[in-house]
């Protein structure tokens, strides 16, 4: 999904007022959203039935089967169809293709010939991602576990994990239709005020009309509204806090968790909605009015309710005061668990690449702060997997060399960004020079050794699900959705079957980082003459 919205971010430049079809396209716009508070509920509602348990390993190459893991899979009943080995890879390879199927049409749109202001283009779009949507799910799920099993495991949890995904998916239409009833002048007055109040320490002129909630900066203005005054956070996270103590009430103190758990989430909210009015008035001001209307306004909410959400689950485990029993808690588990170093990197490198457009008008400009945050990760997660990581060996180097070669060769001249050298040329020197060694140092090892132990260490492995067959599609699935992260697919899809196949050919990881990172370091050589950017 990840990488889905930020192809549509980079790629598409489609706005709601260009179809007919306003309302319908306003539905798909808060569907960012709806996903974020479905994975939030339905995550707690796994961790609260004892999770995922599915096998797991520590090693490199391990790959599970794809028909015993999943909630509670040890009690699942294989199809008698599925009972022989060909019998399973045929099942899970038929899974699969059902999935990519999906994800091919999701992302269709992209290569559509039709204009995209046109209806058409919009009518047959929402076409692709709804079937697509369906196949791609379905195939997941079929994947995980067959039919009998996720309807057996719905029966005996007597369907609750519907109705929890159903009003997840709803949150925002139900805070819609409560807010009208809650007209608070007073929290809409407060929130103004506090906003307001942040944006003057920063020592900004501000234009304020108490009056009427209106308060800007050079021009830029804002009304604090009812929808702007934070009852929809407020809303949203009682509704969290209220899921998670139904969940956990066997191992929580209620009362505390109620008395002081809920007040502490009320108030974090209603602050960090006052933060995102001042933010946006600030990046209207001094940035770009279009991306704090169209970047963070629309997406900052939601940041911010996944923040205070995890916020509170941490809390709630660092605290034993919450807990009936409170236990030992082992220290940092994680840090020896192969697949969170696989993954969490990863995803904190796309999060991170997703939400700058809407701080900055040129993304790739906090490419720095990017980098700093993956580094943290990789310290904490990799500490005990260093030698994973590292290897030496001459056929990767040498095919290393090929991909560059073959990247440089396929290279359009003036694919540089003026205005990105432009806006880094009136930058403080300290700050030219930060980031220029976090481009080469950062482009040419760490975004290699981050996308190589997702896409190799974990989706190839995953997906191979045993036999030639199996690792034909664990190479091309791997690769396709390696291609989907770059601007130019077919050179990135090339690019990544060379990464795949070297990881096949000893099994080892650190083989297919050795060879993307000396592909990238040629690379980030030949393009040091200019300021443009690598992204093999």
């Amino acid at each position: 999904m990840i990488l889905l919205v930020l192809a549509y971010q980079l790629f598409l430049d489609f706005e709601c007022r260009a179809t007919d079809f306003i309302h319908l396209c306003g539905f798909l716009s808060s569907l960012v959203g709806r996903t974020i508070t479905v994975l939030v509920a339905s995550g707690l509602f796994l961790w609260a039935k004892g999770g995922w348990q599915g096998q797991r390993s520590d090693a490199p190459g391990y790959r599970p089967d794809p028909l015993v893991s999943g909630p509670d899979l040890g009690t699942f009943d294989v199809p008698s169809g599925q009972r022989d080995p060909k019998g399973r890879e045929r099942y899970a390879v038929a899974s699969l293709a059902l999935h990519f199927a999906g994800v091919a049409l999701l992302f269709a749109p992209l290569f559509s010939a039709v204009p995209i202001d046109d209806n058409v283009f919009f009518v047959t779009s929402v076409s692709a991602w709804l079937v697509g949507a369906f196949l791609a799910g379905l195939g997941a799920l079929l994947w995980i576990a067959s039919a009998r099993s996720w309807f057996g495991w719905l029966a005996r949890e007597r369907w609750w994990p519907f109705v929890i995904v159903a009003a997840a998916a709803m949150a925002p239409d139900i805070v819609s239709l409560i807010l009208p009833l809650w007209n608070w002048q007073v929290l809409t007055g407060a929130t103004f005020a506090a906003a307001a109040q942040m944006v003057s320490i920063l020592g900004l002129n501000v234009h304020a009309d108490p009056a009427r909630h209106v308060f800007g900066v050079d021009g830029f203005l804002v009304e604090v509204g009812q929808p702007c005054a934070g009852l929809e956070g407020i809303v949203l996270i009682s509704g969290f806090i209220l899921h998670y103590g139904v969940l956990f009430r066997r191992s929580l103190n209620l009362w505390r968790f109620f008395i002081l758990l809920l007040p502490l989430g009320l108030v974090l909210s209603w602050l960090l909605n006052a933060v995102r009015i001042a933010a946006l008035v600030v990046m209207g001001a001094r940035v770009s009015p279009e991306i704090a209307v169209n970047g963070f306004h629309s997406h900052a909410g939601w940041m911010f309710f996944a923040m205070v959400s995890l916020g509170l689950i941490a809390v709630v485990h660092a605290v034993p005061g919450f807990q009936r029993n409170p236990a030992p808690r082992p220290a940092m588990p994680f840090r020896d668990d192969w697949l969170a170093a696989c993954i969490l990197p990863f995803s904190v490198f796309v999060l991170t690449g997703a939400i700058a457009p809407a701080f900055t008008i040129h993304p790739d400009q906090i490419f720095p702060a990017r980098m700093l945050a993956v580094s943290a990760v990789l310290a904490v997660l990799s500490g005990n997997f260093w030698d994973r990581l590292i290897s030496l060996d001459l056929a990767a180097m040498i095919l290393g060399g090929v991909v560059a070669a073959g990247w440089v060769a396929t290279q359009v001249d003036g694919t540089s960004d003026p205005d990105l050298t432009r806006s880094l040329s009136q930058s403080a020197v300290l700050w030219q020079v930060t980031w220029v060694l976090s481009r080469l140092v950062g482009g040419a090892v760490l975004v290699p050794v981050v996308e190589e132990l997702f896409f190799r260490g974990y989706l190839q492995d995953r997906m191979d699900v045993g036999g030639r067959l199996g690792r034909v599609i664990s190479v091309a699935g791997s690769s396709l959705l390696f291609a989907a992260l770059h601007e130019r697919w077919i050179v990135g899809f090339l690019a990544g079957v060379v990464f795949a196949m070297v990881k096949l050919r000893r099994d080892r990881v650190s083989d297919a980082i050795l060879c993307h990172v000396v592909a990238n370091s040629l690379i980030a050589l030949w393009s040091a003459r200019t300021l443009g950017w690598f992204d093999v």
